[in-house]
């Protein structure tokens, strides 16, 4: 199934990103390069990895939080796992970046190229104010990009 989301707010406003959702296959959706949609740098309030869409057993099209800080909002409305239609608008993170939403059911077309990510600008470290716990993988990950 091919999905057009189209960037209504965040720092890609403006643009549209095309995706195929393939059955049995999620597509993640975040800041981290390894996402399948990768959002923008500035949008902070979307997660490293923020959400992921994926199709049901009858074709249908969902996104599932996976667990992010701030939230998904589909129509406005805070939820962690919803079935999408055409004209719905995601919200990664409360003011994070906002989507429209477009389907195409097209399963014999190939794939369209993967967007390449923006270089991105490393900020000055910024002094933290609360302590989470972070998982011993995420470290890990976090020291072999250094």
């Amino acid at each position: 199934m091919r999905v057009t989301l189209r960037f209504l707010a965040g720092e890609y406003e403006g643009e549209s990103r095309e995706l195929t959702v393939p059955a049995g296959r999620t597509v993640m959706i975040g800041r981290a390069p390894q996402c399948d949609l990768v959002l923008g740098e500035r949008d902070r309030t979307a997660s490293s990895t923020h959400a992921k869409l994926w199709l049901d057993d009858r074709g249908e099209l969902y996104i599932t939080d996976v667990g992010s800080q701030y939230g998904t909002f589909v129509n406005d409305k805070p939820t962690v796992k919803a079935r999408l239609r055409p004209g719905d608008r995601v919200r990664f993170g409360f003011r994070g970046p906002l989507v429209e939403i477009a389907i195409a059911d097209d399963s014999a077309a190939p794939p369209p190229p993967r967007p390449r990510p923006r270089p991105v600008k490393r900020a000055r470290p910024v002094a933290m104010t609360t302590v989470r716990a972070v998982p011993k993988e995420l470290l890990e990950a976090m020291a072999k990009e250094e």
